[in-house]
């Protein structure tokens, strides 16, 4: 890695933080890496889509996030960023359940800034569909048994270890990616 003295703009440096935030999820990296980089990347693109998109995405996931709680959805990167307040705090609990939204919603308003996904968000809301696809509402597959196959193996990928979960998804999305990208040449 080099260190370039070049001017970097905040949906860039979302871009970047958003990108390895993603890239040490799908690698079981450090959990709270991840929470810093997510979150920094979530605030930055959610603090400026106003600027620069007037359509109501950002209310629409702040107005989300709101009905989850601030609160909670802010509990670890307050902790990470406010040691001034409370310098002998613990953090007793630690999860990575609001990662994937979070992720999930800074993809959602980047793609709304710049008009794409970059190759490591695409491959984050792929999974994301494979792994919620009612949320998602994907379609079942017309044939019966293809559909019932489907949700067998979304079931059985989802009931596994959170680290074996991340490292098939890494797998299928860069397999997914990569066929992707060879169909379009």
């Amino acid at each position: 890695m080099s260190f370039v003295n070049s001017s970097i703009t905040k949906i860039e440096a979302a871009r970047r933080q958003l990108e390895t935030a993603i890239s040490l999820y799908f690698d079981n990296g450090d959990s709270l890496a991840i929470h810093s980089l997510r979150y920094a990347s979530f605030k930055v693109l959610l603090d400026i889509c106003p600027s620069f998109d007037r359509s109501a995405v950002a209310q629409e996931i702040n107005n989300t996030v709101a009905s989850l709680g601030w609160k909670n959805f802010n509990a670890t990167p307050n902790f990470l960023k406010h040691a001034d307040r409370d310098p002998l705090e613990t953090l007793d609990r630690h999860t990575i359940d609001n990662v994937e939204p979070t992720i999930g919603f800074a993809c959602c308003i980047y793609r709304r800034l710049q008009g794409q996904l970059t190759d490591p968000m695409f491959r984050f809301h792929l999974w994301m569909q494979n792994l919620y696809s009612d949320a998602f509402q994907v379609p079942p597959s017309p044939d019966p048994y293809d559909d019932a196959l489907e949700r067998l193996a979304t079931e059985q990928i989802k009931n596994l270890p959170f680290e074996e979960r991340q490292r098939i998804g890494k797998i299928l999305t860069e397999a997914v990616l990569t066929a992707t990208r060879q169909q379009q040449r």
